[in-house]
């Protein structure tokens, strides 16, 4: 695997484990393997631009390396894969969802007790790259009998034996409390947001130092090789057609943010930072709010896309797409603006 791709792969380990193992039971012991048998071939996607093709090769830029499936996907698919009315071709077995979870829980084992084994090293790496410390989820024993902050007792949460199963969405207040190893997003001071440091020159190499020393240990792309090793071929490629289109989606969603905010970054500049209209009532604009698109005009309760209603530079951006990729873009802009799906009829 080359460097790149490992230090991709590096970047999703703590999300993963948080995202899909959370709330297993990590009480098993075991002697063998996590996976025995013949080695299993690597059907996970490549770079992006390995797969598409024409418009649709936007390379590493625009989505990077994909030698890690991102937590988030990974867990929505398989979630979608073990419901009833999955298709019969794709829909995990009840042993394959049994497995899983075993493969689960065995790995979040094996990275616990490699953190803890190196965790002296490891906080003095987070520190030195300006990162926040994941949170650890051991046992009393494990911290050294230390308590909480200060000496306080830890806090209580849902014991182990009693956590959610993997197949089930992950709660608002669980996500926020997953260890990232990436850095915070910037802020956006066109929205009120403050602007975030840019890391120095040593926090930039202390954090190459951590994802190399992370490298030593268990890895996202070990496990999702261990997974894979439990699919047939179908499910295989389903999980990879579909990895694919979730992040095609979450980039052109990230574009037309960008888009979004230049615009209310000249109307910022122009004294039109109130929300006032484009001119006298713009098209695509909704009156009140700030810079708004008329979600009602450019997604129509008949199913249609009009990209007349949208500003003149996301329409550009879309028009190279065919109707269900502009669809799919323009959903997860509506979903991040917080703007509800309109019903038809409605």
């Amino acid at each position: 695997m080359s460097t790149a791709r490992t230090v991709r792969a590096l970047i999703g380990t703590f999300t993963l484990v948080a995202g899909l193992a959370a709330g297993l039971a990590v009480g098993q012991e075991s002697d063998r393997p996590l996976l025995s048998g013949p080695e299993v071939e690597d059907t996970r996607p490549g770079l992006v631009e390995d797969t598409f093709g024409g418009e649709m090769a936007r390379g590493k830029a625009r989505l990077g390396a994909m030698a890690a499936i991102p937590a988030q996907d990974l867990r929505k698919i398989l979630q979608d894969m073990n419901k009833a009315d999955a298709d019969g071709a794709i829909r995990l077995s009840q042993e394959q969802n049994d497995r899983v979870r075993e493969l689960m829980v065995e790995y979040q084992e094996e990275r616990r007790v490699w953190m803890l084994a190196n965790r002296d090293e490891l906080s003095e790496l987070y520190k030195a790259a300006g990162m926040p410390e994941p949170r650890h989820r051991g046992g009393r024993e494990d911290r050294g009998g230390r308590g909480g902050r200060g000496g306080e007792e830890p806090r209580r949460g849902k014991p182990e034996s009693e956590g959610r199963n993997m197949m089930e969405p992950v709660e608002a207040t669980d996500a926020r409390r997953m260890p990232r190893l990436r850095m915070p997003e910037r802020a956006n001071p066109a929205e009120g947001g403050q602007e975030r440091p840019r890391p120095t020159a040593q926090q930039q190499a202390a954090q190459q130092r951590l994802r190399a020393f992370m490298s030593k240990g268990p890895t996202t792309g070990d496990l999702q090789r261990r997974i894979y090793a439990e699919l047939s071929a179908e499910q295989q490629k389903h999980i990879d057609d579909e990895v694919v289109r979730m992040a095609d989606e979450r980039a052109d969603e990230r574009e037309m943010a960008k888009i979004q905010r230049r615009q209310n970054d000249r109307r910022a500049k122009n004294g039109r930072a109130g929300g006032a209209e484009e001119g006298a009532g713009g098209p695509g604009r909704a009156g009140g709010g700030r810079g708004k698109i008329d979600w009602d005009a450019v997604l129509p309760a008949d199913g249609s896309v009009n990209l007349e209603s949208l500003p003149e530079r996301a329409r550009a951006r879309l028009e190279s797409m065919d109707e269900a990729q502009q669809k799919r873009a323009l959903e997860a802009m509506r979903k991040r603006s917080g703007e509800p799906r309109r019903r038809r009829g409605d």
